[in-house]
């Protein structure tokens, strides 16, 4: 039997084939478990905040996802960037997130910084705790 691994799932530009949020929330779920995945691309599908709900609980948990493209999806506003923040909060792995062309308001910035910023504080505290562990072997 042949392994296959996915490492890029790209499903941009697929709106007219009725992937909406409802779709996103499901592929989500499923792809939770799935530790090989590396980038995820959803740009262009009309989505809006709804589908941030399996996009927030993804980047909880998924251990290798270092690239989410979710760009040209202008419905998504406030109420899903605060959605993904929390996600974002304990995601250590993701390096690009490109939400270009979406509406995040004030209230939803707001919501990106500070999850931002909390992974940043945790982030140099683990490399702290480290380095002093190291020093003391």
């Amino acid at each position: 039997a042949v392994n296959w691994t996915i490492t890029e799932l790209n499903l941009s530009n697929q709106a007219d084939r009725k992937f909406d949020d409802e779709a996103v929330n499901v592929l989500c779920g499923g792809l939770q478990k799935n530790e090989s995945l590396h980038t995820l691309r959803l740009g262009n599908n009309g989505l809006t905040s709804d589908c941030c709900r399996g996009l927030g609980e993804l980047l909880k948990c998924h251990p290798n996802l270092g690239k989410m493209e979710v760009y040209l999806n202008k419905q998504i506003g406030a109420a899903g960037f605060k959605l993904l923040a929390e996600g974002l909060e304990s995601n250590s792995r993701l390096r690009i997130l490109n939400f270009s062309d979406t509406s995040p308001g004030k209230e939803g910035g707001v919501a990106l910084k500070s999850s931002l910023w909390k992974q940043y504080k945790n982030t140099k505290k683990l490399i702290e705790e480290t380095t002093k562990a190291l020093k003391e072997c």
